[in-house]
């Protein structure tokens, strides 16, 4: 009950109004997407999975796997590890 009048008081107020995002924006997180489609195609998808607690285990490896081998046009098609390595050599 408290809660809805808070609520109530805000919106009256016209401190914080509430809104939907819209589904696709400027703004989005192209990379993060990107990142967690590539996970479940490559990773979730094709492991048959069992219990949450084993699962979760399995996101480390994945994320191994993930940063070893994917390319990624922004870096200039090689994977995380290569990028990082290229990088540190120049600098």
């Amino acid at each position: 009950m408290q809660r809805r009048r808070s609520l109530k008081f805000i919106i009256f107020t016209g401190a914080a109004l509430p809104c939907d995002p819209p589904v696709t924006s400027p703004q989005g997180n192209g990379l993060p997407e990107a990142l967690v489609n590539t996970f479940k195609r490559d990773y979730v998808n094709i492991t048959p999975l069992s219990d949450a607690t084993n699962d979760l285990g399995l996101i480390a490896g994945w994320s191994e796997g993930y940063n070893g081998n994917h390319p990624y046009s922004g870096r200039k098609m090689r994977s995380l590890r290569e990028y990082i390595a290229a990088q540190t050599a120049t600098a």
